[in-house]
Formats: C-alpha cells, structure tokens, sequence
C-alpha cells in the first residue's frame, strides 16, 4: 500500500470529526460499522490490493470511533463533572503568554492542585483586569471552575473556563526552572516589541499577526475585512508563511553550503525555531510536522509523498487529542492543504494545455498558478467554511490574485526588520526592511478594506441551504461515478454544482425580508436586526467571555452600525458596548445615561454622529428608519424595548423584570425576546418566544412560557435566526 498513512490519516480524523459535531455515539456506530464492514469485505473482495486498502480504512475507523468514544465517555465527561460549578482552591501554571481580546485578558492555565488534590487539566482563565502573572509562573487562587463549551477551546484540551471579578485575589510564584519553550516566548516578545517601535500601531499589529501568530493584536474590523474577502488564511501563520520561510532559508542555504544535508537540516531547525515562537498552534504543527517529513525526504531519498506526509501529520495532532479534529481551523487548514496536492497540478495542466503560445503562457504564468492554487483550496474548503460560518467569499480569486505577490516579501521582510533590529551595528538594516513592511502593509489592507466593503463580498447561506447545496453536490457527484466513463461525467457534476453556486449568487442580489439575529451568549440578551438599509444592534449583553465571539459575528456582517441601544447598566444587556463602540463606526446610539454609567461607553457614545439618552424612569421613541421605530422606556432602571414596523413587532424584556411595568398596548407582540422569565407572565401575548438565559433555568421556565407563545426558541445551543417577512 502506496499511502497507507494518507489513507489512516484522512479516516481517522473524518471519523472523530463527525463524532466531535454530532454525538459521541456516532463514534461507536462507526466502529461497530467498522467492523462489520471489515469481515464482509475481507471475505467478498478478491483483489488483494483493494481488500488491504478496505481493510486498512475499516481498522482504522474502528479505533478512531473506539478512541474518541473512550476518551470523551470515560476521562473528558467525568473530569468536567468533577468540579463544574464549584468554587475551588487551585495551584495552576500560565502555560503560555497571555493574550487581550476586547477588554478581556486569556490566561491558559494548567492546574496542578485543586483542593488540595494533585490535578493536570487546562483551564482558561478569563479577567476584566490584567493579572501581574508571567508565562510559567505559579498561580493560586479561588475561583468557579465551569465546564468548557466552546469548540475552539474544547479542541485545544481546555475543561474548564473561570473568570474573575474586579476585587480577584491571588498569589503568584517563580518556577525553579524554565522550560526550554520561554526561550521561544521571550524572542516573540522581542520581536513583538522591535516592531512597535519600527511601525506605526495598526501596522504593527498586522505585521505581528501575519508573521508571529498574534492575530489578537488585530482590531475586529481589519479581522472581518480579511473574512469577508475569503482571505483570513494570511493572518493566522499556516502552511503557507511555513512555506515562505523554509524556501528563503534553503535558498540562502544554498548559496553558502553545497551539502544538501547542512541544506534541509538547517530549514528543519529554522522551521520548527518558527513553530515555537508562532505557538504551535494546530495550522502551524499540521504544516511544521508535514514540511519536516517533505525535507526528511528529500534529504534522504530525493522525493517525498505530500499526501503520506499531510497524513501523517494529521495522525500526529490527532491521536494524543482525540478532541483536536474538532478545531476548525485546523479541518480547514488540513482540507485546503488536500485540495492543493490533489487539484492544483491538475488545474494548471488544463488551462495551460488550451495556451499555445508561449509568450502567452509566461504572460500568464502568474495569475494563472494563483487562480489555479486559490481554486484548489477553495473547493475543498467550502464545505467547512458553509457549514461552520455560513458563508463564502466569492471575490477571494480577486483578493488572491492581488495580494498574494507580495505575500512572501511581507513575511520575510517582517522577520528580518525584527531580528536586525537587536542585531549591534547592524540594526540600521531593519529601518529599510521596516519601510519596506509599511508600504505593503499598507497597501494589503486598504486593497482588502475596499473589496470587503463591495456590497456582495459575503454571501450568507442558512445551514440548511448549505446542506442542502453540499448533499445535492455529493449525489450529483456519485451519480458520475457510477459510470464506467465517470471522468468525462464528472465533467457534467461539476458544471452543474457551479450552475447552482452560480444561481445562488444571483438569488442574493435580490431584496430580501428583515432578519432578526438572537445570539448565543451564555446568559444575556444581544439582538441584531440586519435589513437592507443596514445593522441595528438592540441590546448587547451576556457573559463577558463571550466578547470576542460576539464581536466578531457582528463584524462579519457589517463593519457599520446604523443604530446601537445600549438600554441599561445590567451585563445581561450592555456588557459589549463599550467594546462594540470601539471596534465599529455606529452612526447613532440609544445610551442609558446615569452616573452608573461606564466612563468609556459614555465617550464613545457621545462621539457617534446622533446619540440619545435615556434616563431613568423615562422613555424614548427613535426612528430607525422609515417604516422601523423603537419605542424604549425605562422603569426603576430596567429598560424595556419595543420595536414596531408595518410587518412586525419585537417586544425585548429586561432580566428581572415585571410586566405590570408594560404599557397595555406594547403586551402583545409578534416576537418576544428575554433572558428569564419575567414576573406576572401571564399578561403577554406571542407568536414565538425567544430565551435567551442559561440552561440550567430553562427546564424551571419552559411550563411558564408556553401558557402566552405557541412557539418557544432558545438560544442556549446556538444562535436564533428569524426571517421578519
């Protein structure tokens, strides 16, 4: 067997990806299926080839399902259980540099007592204030552990999350000892700091993130132009920058040696130094550990096998977590990575086979290689990208085409600028090399700020649709290979799925009704009302953790706000004002105005072109637009928001709130949007009600909401999306 690491590699995080987004259970479906399947083809299928290939295939989803199921069932659920909700005494270790992200500080702990047990979990630890703690040290102090339900961070091994309040207590203490590992973190420090002082603030931090991995030094705009535009693969370090870098040391290796060993020795090395100070995130480990087996071959035999080696690194990440598949960054990084080696060769052989002439061709060498490369990793990427955002960027061979030539210069130009910068006499050569970044810098993000801003750069597609869309793909595909000739009607699926992307496109153009977005955060209520004219955002609360998430949803969508009501001084309904005031342009804003109120939000509320106050107990009616008014009054502090137009009503409640607080006419709406059950329930009258508190109340609720709406929603899985036609 030719690929056999290919083939496990690929099965084997298939199996455990599906697991991790559907249900363990899944896992051991797919093991006893597994097994089945083995025997029967074992005995069925004489070709010796296909039986070994079968065979492996089957082996090796049975021990996928039978590892994640294991791992989950037996070690991740019973830790979580073990001290979710308690507040408890811990001894942890910062295992990594902490990070800022909207007003809150991450700080990646690993525990070594709990109680007084000894404990070795990760736990991520999230604070309003900055902790005066170093990677490394030791951290003791009292805090609720939660169990983790994020995704990203499930993937990364974290149990639990914790978060401090402003009057946090700890104790910190020096290790005897630092592992080899703070080397890495103190260059990235430095490295950090030299472009700060080379660069103007928002270039710096682009260049920090495209070269050194610190994508949180981004402000959320320049992170969602990046998304819209299809392009955020260029600030987080991937296979592409592990690339860029290997080819400029083996080049100049090159020139000073001979000895093809000293060569690929010396780009292993560099290349794993540039994994540690990126912080081996999974995209830089996947592509670390598949150039490091590509250069091993190379070395020795002259030729490597990039399928074998993207397999193999696949199994690498995956086998010590089970839970890493679930990482979508890393699915992402993996599946783009898989389209390049299967369809780039084959893309450039087609178009370039129709080109007879060749001063044509070398005209054309160039945009042809990057549509080719983009459209390779774009196709095998869509399925992910609709799936887990919802979205594609249809102009991302435009954005590619322009902004990836200057690219490799970028990144090399970042590293050296950073590194002359602490080199003695000869950090006079980082100013040229700085220059240089600034120039580029410059020029990647205003050519993505303009494209991001195209009306149509992003098309959103509901999950149903994409699922629809991606299972029609898959059957129109299979059907063409049940045919003998199946290359020639492949030909036929293809130009068929790109006839449906293409009349989806088209449909997009057209009006579409008022949707009302109800976010998932934790316990709080955040509202987004996205219409053609533009985003209103009515109320914006929840948990304080939940800032980077909500943030960032918000800028994929619009990088404007028309209209932000920020109703009172409750976290359950303004705890992300002050950061979305300061990472978007809002044209108006609706602010509780009190001495209560946050210092911060009350400047940059009064800095937006239209802002209105409202004040205790009294009321205020804003014209959204034309045919959309929010009428909000405020009783002893709680505000109350009731949204009317000529096609619905949205009647959004406070936490702890009372009905009899309600004017007659406002009780019944179309939409009723709150994070509890409010008192004297009984007077509201509803089509559907959305909750938006946390789980453990909902079961306590759910008798009580169904005696005025028919229909209840919640957002305590997921965002609520309703179309308001």
């Amino acid at each position: 067997m030719k690929r056999l690491f290919a083939l496990t590699g690929f099965v084997y995080i298939s199996v455990q990806t599906a697991a991790f987004y559907i249900s363990s259970i899944l896992a051991i479906i797919v093991a006893v299926a597994g097994v089945i399947a083995g025997i029967v083809f074992f005995f069925l299928i004489k070709d010796k080839y296909k039986k070994k290939t079968i065979c492996a295939a089957c082996i090796t989803a049975v021990i996928a399902g039978l590892v994640f199921y294991a791992y989950s069932e037996f070690y991740y659920i019973p830790a979580q259980t073990t001290y979710n909700n308690k507040e408890v005494s811990i001894n942890a270790q910062l295992s990594e540099e902490p990070h800022k992200s909207y007003n809150t500080y991450y700080y990646e702990l690993t525990a070594k007592t709990v109680n007084g047990n000894d404990e070795n979990f990760k736990i991520l630890l999230k604070s309003a204030t900055q902790l005066e703690i170093e990677p490394f040290d030791y951290i003791t102090c009292l805090v609720t552990l939660e169990k983790c339900d994020n995704s990203r961070y499930i993937a990364q091994g974290f149990l639990y999350t914790a978060y401090t309040s402003y009057d946090f207590e700890y104790n910190t203490e020096k290790p005897e000892g630092l592992p080899l590992y703070s080397l890495a973190i103190n260059a990235r420090n430095a490295m950090e700091t030299a472009l700060d002082i080379l660069m103007p603030e928002r270039l710096a931090s682009f260049s920090k993130a495209i070269a050194l991995g610190d994508r949180f030094s981004l402000d959320s705009s320049t992170r969602a132009d990046f998304t819209k535009t299809g392009i955020s693969y260029i600030i987080v370090v991937s296979g592409m920058h592990l690339v860029i870098v290997s080819i400029f040391v083996i080049a100049l290796l090159r020139r000073l040696s001979k000895n093809r060993y000293v060569t690929y020795i010396g780009a292993i090395i560099t290349i794993i130094c540039f994994m540690a100070i990126t912080g081996f995130s999974s995209s830089v480990m996947r592509a670390g550990i598949m150039l490091i087996i590509y250069l091993i071959g190379k070395m020795i035999f002259h030729q490597a096998d990039s399928l074998n080696s993207l397999g193999f690194a696949t199994l690498c990440l995956c086998v010590p977590n089970p839970f890493a598949s679930g990482d979508i960054g890393l699915l992402l990084s993996v599946s783009a990575t898989l389209g390049i080696i299967l369809m780039n060769n084959k893309i450039n052989g087609f178009i370039f086979k129709g080109i007879k002439s060749k001063r044509l061709k070398r005209l054309l060498n160039y945009p042809i290689k990057t549509f080719s490369l983009t459209l390779s990793a774009f196709v095998f990427t869509v399925p992910i990208t609709l799936l887990a955002f919802g979205t594609f960027s249809p102009i991302v061979f435009v954005a590619s085409l322009i902004i990836t030539p200057f690219v490799s210069a970028l990144v090399i130009c970042i590293l050296l600028s950073s590194i002359f910068y602490y080199a003695g006499f000869l950090s006079v050569l980082a100013y040229p090399f700085a220059f240089v970044n600034c120039v580029i810098s410059s020029f990647i993000i205003f050519v993505v700020n303009v494209l991001a801003d195209l009306k149509f750069s992003t098309v959103y597609v509901s999950y149903i649709s994409a699922v629809i869309f991606l299972s029609a793909s898959a059957i129109l595909i299979a059907i063409a290979l049940l045919f003998k000739d199946y290359k020639h009607k492949l030909k036929y699926s293809f130009i068929m799925i790109a006839l449906i992307i293409f009349t989806g496109y088209a449909v997009s153009f057209l009006p579409k009704p008022d949707k009302l977005e109800i976010m998932n955060t934790n316990n709080g209520t955040t509202v987004l009302l996205d219409t053609y004219k533009g985003l209103a955002v009515l109320s914006c609360g929840g948990e304080s953790a939940m800032t980077t998430e909500i943030v960032d949803e918000i800028g994929i969508r619009n990088s404007e706000i028309n209209f932000l009501s920020v109703p009172d001084n409750n976290k359950s309904s303004c705890a992300y004002a002050s950061s979305i005031l300061e990472e978007f342009d809002c044209l108006s804003v609706l602010l509780y105005d009190t001495d209560r109120t946050n210092e911060e939000t009350y400047r940059r509320a009064k800095e937006c072109n239209e802002a209105w106050s409202l004040f205790e107990n009294q009321s205020e009616q804003v014209k959204l637009w034309e045919e959309v008014t929010v009428n909000a009054f405020n009783v002893d502090g709680d505000t109350f928001e009731y949204i009317s137009s000529d096609d619905y009503t949205i009647l959004i409640i406070p936490q702890d709130a009372d009905c009899t607080d309600i004017p007659e006419s406002f009780l019944t709406a179309d939409i009723i949007i709150s994070s509890d059950c409010p008192a004297n329930y009984g007077m509201l009258r509803c089509d559907t009600f959305v909750y938006t508190g946390s789980e453990k109340d909902l079961s306590n609720y759910t008798r009580n909401f169904a005696q005025f709406s028919d229909k209840i929603v919640t957002t305590v899985n997921d965002n609520v999306t309703i179309s308001l036609e």
